[in-house]
């Protein structure tokens, strides 16, 4: 059985970043761990000059939780594409018949 519904397919993943929010998180990465911001970070205070810093948990992107959300565009199957795609292309859109409002009718 495949689980599908893990960090690594879900949208409050982000990979490659890191737990201090201080730190810039990279835009795409391939990383398998990252961090979850499902939630609010926690406040920590920092060492050195007082001040308080974000932390997010830090995930493997094989976990699961209750809080998932499907990633669009990543559906764990590899192909890049939702989950009701199948893995089937993209039809091509149908044509478009332009409607027009029709005369009143005369009485």
């Amino acid at each position: 059985m495949k689980r599908t519904h893990t960090c690594g397919t879900c949208m409050h993943f982000r990979p490659g970043a890191a737990s201090d929010m201080t730190l810039p998180a990279p835009l795409d990465s391939t990383e398998l761990v990252g961090v979850c911001e499902a939630m609010p970070p926690e406040t920590m205070p920092r060492m050195g000059p007082p001040a308080l810093i974000g932390l997010q948990p830090a995930v493997h992107a094989s976990r699961s939780c209750a809080e998932y959300l499907p990633n669009a565009g990543h559906d764990g199957d590899g192909d890049g594409g939702g989950d009701d795609d199948g893995g089937e292309p993209v039809p091509a859109p149908a044509s478009v018949h332009v409607l027009r409002p029709r005369a009143a009718a005369s009485l």
